[in-house]
């Protein structure tokens, strides 16, 4: 009995351990569910590159077409394709037919016109710079003779001032005795003031006997006579200054009597005061300043001896004052006159410089002339060559293309957009169809053109390095970098696109024009800097932020972005290198 109740109790015990095992496995089980599981990446320091692609078109292969205007028959080859010419050499040689012919004559006959326009052009220009040389020449003259009509003006004005002074004394009347006599006590005063100044410096040669006191004493006895003679001089001006029947010369001459006697009073009180204070001047002081007195007294007395004399002769007749009126009259004429002709010469400076900027306009339009005639020239000459039966290399290079053979027969009748020579006088030739006859490999790399978006265009400088890919050559990639901007750009169904050139610096035989091709402008580069993979960014708010898993946990952290290429994005702060961030979540719920 209690054998069976053991085992029962066994049995139940060992149940509930199964069913406590299988509920823990099921329970870690369904724990592990719970927590997600992440794709993650860490921050790195590494170099970012940030790049333009563009899709374009392979535009030059460094080749350059070689076509002629001859038509008729291929005579002989002297080239295969791969050989290397030289700018000149003989390439073909053609048998004109009669269509040949014509064009080769019409041709020349348009490059001798343009030749004759040349030398018209020059002949114009020549005879323009004779008239600009005589014109600038009338100028000259014109301004010359103004000159001297202004020196004509300066002597007919001072001709007519000596003939109004000549009749003004003419016409006044003798002077009256009392002036004469006030004219006869200025020039005796004058004399006695020489003669005492001339007694003073004699005897300043002495002056080393002569005390202080005896020099003091001449000194004032010099300041009585000075102020006696500013006296008379004054009242000698004073009786004619405000009559006006005296002539202004002789009003004039008193007036400087006077001053000069002023003036002798002025330095007579100057010695004498600095004789007062200072007995000890020396006498070489004292010999200069009468020097100097002398000076001022002789030049008192000849203004006194003149006013005098001219009082005395001072008596005209009528004829006289008749014969000084019309003297006056003359000189007014002849000042009259001088005027007239200056005020005119203005006018002929006036067409004189019209006549030089006309001169100067032809001469502008001359030389244009001749460049328009020269470019004629030089086109009307190409034009001519283009005809000629022995087609040359118009540059140095590889040949190729050549699909030619002798015998075969070139152009036709049919019209393009050939080249078009200006005949003699002035109107368009004929037009001729081009053939191309091979292609010459000239330049050393091709070049590619592209279109950039506004937005992209910003980003392109000139001399960027770039890649570029040729839809025909999947397996290759070449180097380049931009050589043209065009900033114009152009706007299509109303999106604006910017034209580029790509410079290929890689050679290659297999590029060859019109390919298509796909370019990888580098715009910026940047090295040891700390980068993320790109798209694994989300915008809070107006903030970039990104997961960060630390420690199993996970959470969001904001950070300023900054060069960005295809793959990856710099980061300027809000990470640190090491860290680790979540790429994507694989399973579980955060």
């Amino acid at each position: 009995m209690n054998v069976k109740f053991n085992k029962k109790r066994v049995a139940i015990l060992a149940v509930v351990v199964v069913a406590i095992v299988v509920g823990v496995v099921v329970y870690q089980a369904l724990g592990k569910e719970d927590e997600p599981e992440y794709r993650t990446a860490k921050v790195e320091r590494g170099m970012i590159i940030s790049s333009v692609s563009t899709s374009g078109r392979i535009t030059g292969a460094g080749s350059v077409s070689l076509t002629t205007q001859a038509t008729g028959v291929i005579k002989k080859i002297y080239v295969k394709d791969g050989d290397f010419v030289e700018t000149g050499d003989k390439l073909f040689e053609l048998t004109l037919d009669s269509d040949g012919k014509l064009a080769k004559a019409k041709a020349w006959a348009s490059y001798l016109g343009a030749k004759n326009e040349v030398e018209s052009a020059k002949q114009n220009k020549l005879a323009t710079s004779r008239d600009l040389t005589s014109a600038n020449i009338d100028l000259t003259s014109a301004e010359q003779s103004k000159q001297s009509l202004q020196r004509e003006i300066t002597l007919a004005q001072s001709s007519m001032d000596a003939a109004q002074t000549a009749y003004d004394d003419a016409a006044s009347a003798a002077a009256g005795g009392s002036e004469l006599r006030q004219k006869s006590l200025s020039l005796r005063a004058a004399r006695d003031a020489l003669a005492l100044a001339e007694l003073k410096y004699d005897n300043s040669l002495s002056a080393n006997s002569v005390t202080a006191e005896q020099n003091l004493l001449s000194l004032k006895r010099e300041l009585e006579l000075a102020e006696v003679s500013v006296l008379s001089a004054h009242d000698a001006y004073d009786a004619v200054k405000d009559d006006t029947s005296t002539p202004s010369s002789i009003v004039l001459q008193k007036e400087l009597a006077w001053k000069a006697a002023q003036n002798a009073v002025a330095l007579a009180q100057s010695k004498y005061d600095n004789a007062e204070s200072n007995n000890s001047a020396s006498t070489d002081q004292t010999k200069l300043s009468l020097q100097r007195e002398v000076t001022l007294a002789e030049s008192s007395l000849a203004a006194a001896e003149d006013a005098y004399d001219k009082a005395v002769r001072s008596t005209a007749s009528q004829s006289e004052i008749k014969q000084k009126e019309l003297g006056l009259k003359a000189a007014q004429d002849a000042l009259a006159l001088a005027q007239d002709r200056y005020d005119s010469s203005d006018m002929s400076i006036d067409r004189a410089g019209i006549g030089v900027s006309i001169a100067k306009q032809k001469a502008g339009s001359d030389n244009s002339a001749i460049a328009r005639a020269v470019a004629n020239l030089e086109a009307a000459k190409l034009a001519y060559e283009a005809t000629l039966p022995t087609v040359k290399a118009p540059v140095s290079g590889t040949i190729g293309d050549i699909t030619l053979v002798p015998g075969m027969t070139i152009g036709g009748s049919s019209s393009s957009a050939g080249s078009s020579a200006a005949t003699g006088n002035g109107t368009a030739g004929a037009t001729t169809s081009s053939n191309k006859l091979a292609t010459i490999v000239a330049g050393e790399f091709a070049t590619a053109e592209f279109s950039l978006t506004e937005m992209d265009i910003v980003k392109v400088k000139k001399g960027q390095k770039a890649t570029i890919t040729v839809d025909a050559l999947t397996d290759k990639s070449f180097t380049g970098k931009v050589i043209g901007i065009d900033k114009s750009g152009s706007v299509s169904s109303g999106v604006t696109t910017y034209p580029i050139t790509i410079q290929i610096t890689t050679q290659s035989d297999e590029i060859l024009p019109n390919m298509a091709a796909t370019a990888s402008i580098i715009t910026e580069t940047k090295d040891n800097v700390l980068i993320i993979p790109a798209g694994v960014t989300q915008t809070v708010g107006t903030q970039a932020a990104v997961t960060l898993l630390k420690d199993k946990k996970t959470q969001q952290v904001p950070v300023q972005l900054g060069l960005a290429s295809e793959n990856t994005v710099e980061v300027l702060s809000g990470l640190a290198e090491g860290d680790e961030i979540v790429i994507a979540t694989i399973s579980g719920q955060q």
